[in-house]
């Protein structure tokens, strides 16, 4: 039984399903038991620069540049 909990948790987290998801399926409550047992298996857990964030804010000020484009049209 414990391989096959293993197994859902490493395959889940590997393909980027959501970690807090993943510890509920697991019966967990809190995120602890996961990021210390399956940590390695978190996508870009590891990466600590930003990246996210970053794309969002670039998508952020597109969307506001697009929308000032078309207001000063009229």
């Amino acid at each position: 039984m414990y391989q096959t909990r293993h197994t859902f948790a490493s395959l889940m987290l590997s393909h980027g399903e959501d970690p807090l998801w993943v510890a509920r399926m697991l019966g967990h409550t809190s995120l602890d038991m996961v990021f210390t047992h399956y940590g390695k298996f978190i996508r870009n857990r590891s990466r600590k620069d930003g990246g996210k964030f970053l794309e969002g804010l670039k998508e952020a000020e597109a969307s506001a540049s697009w929308k000032d484009e078309i207001t000063s049209d009229t």
